[in-house]
């Protein structure tokens, strides 16, 4: 399984495609994170949580 699992994530970053996910991920991630915590000045994650879980 790890051999699997390794192979995988060679190959996804071996062409642009997998930096492209990884940056829109950030991207949203990060949109989350500030919509909910920063802008509201709070420390509960279960908003920035669920709002990620939703997305994907």
């Amino acid at each position: 399984m790890r051999a699997v699992w390794k192979r995988e994530w060679q190959a996804m970053f071996k062409t642009p495609v997998g930096y492209v996910f990884m940056g829109f991920f950030l991207l949203v991630s990060g949109y989350f994170f500030w919509g909910y915590n920063l802008s509201s000045s709070s420390s509960d994650m279960s908003g920035f949580l669920t709002g990620s879980l939703i997305f994907w």
